[in-house]
């Protein structure tokens, strides 16, 4: 339904970039760039989409907030409760106070309907750009696509998995950083290995990276001991017990969690049943949350730079908005070392 049948039927709904493009014949990212002053904006096309504008009775909420403030931007997470996210976002706070920005952030469901809303509400709000972990799995290339074209704002991404032009990306090299924590453990003499994995890309690269790393000592990885699940602590205490079970047959030494929830709840799963960490199994976590270094013992894991990455995109995005060059370049790959500590040792009986 256009703006201008809403009308005549007395539907009087807040005006939408929609209703303006409609008029003045233009897209919805010309109709972002005109209101949001972003350059640059041919004479002829500013003038359109302002008289557009008035006739719907648009009004602009950055005028109404005044020049100077930059507006909001958008961050979108998968977990809320989870530390690694609540690292970053703080790097993006730090980031958008010396800018001015306001940041919103939300977490986002696996559900289509909740999604397509949140897209509706995202462009309605006209936020100044947006920030998205591609670890949120609800969101798709088409609503990222969507995204783009209706506000005509920046968009960076963290962990690329958005195969869409001019959305600049940060990634940890979940491959190589894997990879390392199974050298370390081959050190000690390990040689059968379990995994607790998740269901997202991510998961996958770490687990290439696993397999990548067995494969140069000519062996090939266990299927039957790579699991996935959620990336949580309660997962992570299940999906061990799950793993201990068959542990006689298997006879693996090593696990590798996919993130340090996970082998926190691995931890408790195997001190229930007896066990001792590292001399009977070592364990090895994924990102360096502050708790990992208070578990008991102490967790050996990859220490991804959480704080500096999302003070990275921050960076990005107000580049982006300012049309200047990305200096840090538009893809941009962080350095994740294995943090050693008390949760891996010799392999039993090497």
């Amino acid at each position: 339904m256009t703006w201008y049948t809403r009308f005549m039927l007395g539907n009087q709904s807040k005006p939408t970039f929609q209703d303006i493009a409609e008029l003045a014949g233009v897209s919805t990212s010309s109709v972002s760039r005109v209101l949001n002053n972003v350059q640059p904006i041919s004479v002829e096309l500013k003038q359109k989409v302002i008289a557009a504008a008035k006739a719907v009775g648009y009004t602009n909420s950055r005028r109404a907030r005044g020049a100077d403030d930059p507006g909001s931007v958008a961050i979108l997470v998968p977990d809320g409760g989870n530390p690694f996210f609540t690292e970053l976002v703080k790097g993006m706070q730090d980031q958008a106070m010396r800018y001015g920005f306001i940041l919103s952030t939300v977490v986002v469901e696996q559900n289509r309907d909740y999604v397509r809303r949140l897209i509706d509400f995202l462009i309605s709000s006209n936020c100044a750009g947006l920030i998205v972990c591609s670890s949120c799995e609800g969101i798709q290339d088409e609503d990222l696509a969507r995204l783009q074209e209706a506000l005509g704002t920046p968009i960076v991404q963290i962990d690329g998995r958005y195969q869409i032009p001019d959305i600049a990306s940060i990634e940890v090299d979940y491959v190589k950083a894997m990879q390392s924590a199974v050298r370390h453990l081959f050190e000690l003499g390990h040689r059968r290995f379990a995994y607790l994995g998740n269901m997202g890309a991510i998961s996958q690269r770490k687990l290439e990276g696993i397999s990548n790393a067995l494969s140069t000592e000519g062996i090939a990885i266990d299927e039957e001991l790579c699991i996935s699940g959620l990336p949580t602590i309660e997962w992570g205490f299940h999906g061990t017990n799950t793993l201990l079970d068959v542990l006689a047959e298997k006879r693996f030494t090593a696990i590798l969690a996919h993130n340090d929830l996970s082998a926190i709840g691995a931890l408790h799963a195997i001190r229930q049943r007896g066990l001792s960490v590292p001399n009977d199994l070592s364990l090895v976590g994924f990102d360096d949350i502050a708790m990992a270094s208070h578990t008991n013992p102490p967790l050996t894991t990859i220490s991804t730079p959480k704080y500096q990455m999302g003070a990275l995109a921050m960076q990005m995005l107000v580049q982006k908005r300012e049309h200047a060059p990305v200096s840090i370049g538009p893809f941009t790959i962080m350095e994740s070392p294995l943090v050693i500590r008390e949760s891996t040792g010799p392999a039993k009986g090497s």
